[in-house]
């Protein structure tokens, strides 16, 4: 006899018209807790049945491919906010492996194998393996990336120590435009504070990324120095965002503090261009925070 038939004939036993009368006192109090365990059995069985197990589809990729790289390109944002330096910006080089998997209840998930270069030199520095989750109509991606690097990173350290410590000593605040210039050209004084800009775009670039958009950042308009009396350095940005495949150029501001031993806090603000049907308006966007 299973459970349930077993409940019910304790239950028509005990409240069949013939027996309820000769229920003694200390039974009668147990009739409700029978009738909803007997309710809840049969609701927890049916309940159990219809379940849906999440359905997970898995499918390998060209690692040269444009959803493959855009992964990456999600990645390398990542990786340069939390690691890229005054001294060192990483650049996406070759897609070596690629794999999707289509999430029915979240999204679509990228395994992907990458490697990254010295953006200045163009040297590859290392190896990384990151995954992408594309959230269903969702920007900032869920992210997560591993390296190994092949170049010894305290030499970078020191660089970034030693320009952390030139900027806090500056009586006249650093003020700056149009970085690069219309020939691509970027002033050697200027180069660490245009790797702190990238630094800073990157956490805006990854968290605007989505399965169909990608970002770059072109240039630096205006950038100025803040002073401040702790043991941090700021600078204000304006800069522009290259949206992909739209070809849009989005403006934002964007403030960076910065430590070479933290991870940086970036405030931003960005301004789109959005059709309404009569005409193009602006849309406002922004947040406020440190990295994820």
């Amino acid at each position: 006899i299973t459970q349930a038939r077993k409940s019910e004939f304790s239950l028509q036993f005990l409240v069949s018209e013939d027996n309820i009368m000769n229920t003694t006192e200390t039974w009668r109090p147990l009739i409700p807790l029978l009738l909803f365990l007997l309710l809840t059995d049969g609701g927890y069985s049916d309940s159990r049945q219809d379940e849906s197990t999440e359905e997970v589809v898995v499918q390998e990729l060209q690692p040269s491919h444009r959803p493959a790289r855009r992964a990456a390109t999600a990645a390398l944002h990542y990786l340069n906010n939390r690691h890229g330096s005054p001294n060192l910006i990483f650049g996406l080089g070759a897609v070596t492996g690629a794999r999707l998997q289509k999430i029915s209840e979240h999204g679509n998930k990228y395994s992907i194998n990458f490697t990254v270069k010295d953006e200045v030199t163009s040297q590859t520095v290392g190896t990384c393996i990151g995954e992408v989750l594309f959230q269903k109509m969702k920007q900032n991606p869920i992210t997560n990336v591993n390296c190994k690097f092949e170049r010894d990173k305290r030499s970078v350290l020191d660089a970034d120590k030693k320009f952390f410590e030139e900027m806090k000593k500056k009586e006249k605040p650093v003020v700056g435009q149009d970085i690069p210039d219309s020939f691509g050209h970027v002033e050697p004084s200027m180069e660490p504070v245009w790797h702190l800009a990238k630094i800073g775009s990157s956490y805006i670039m990854w968290k605007k990324s989505t399965e169909v958009l990608q970002y770059n950042m072109v240039q630096v308009k205006h950038v100025k120095q803040r002073k401040r009396t702790d043991n941090l350095i700021e600078f204000d940005f304006k800069i522009l965002l290259h949206e992909l495949p739209t070809q849009e150029i989005v403006p934002c501001d964007m403030s960076l503090v910065w430590h070479p031993l933290q991870l940086p806090k970036v405030r931003y603000s960005c301004t789109h261009l959005q059709s309404d049907g009569s005409g193009l308006e602006q849309v406002q966007e922004g947040a406020v925070g440190g990295t994820a």
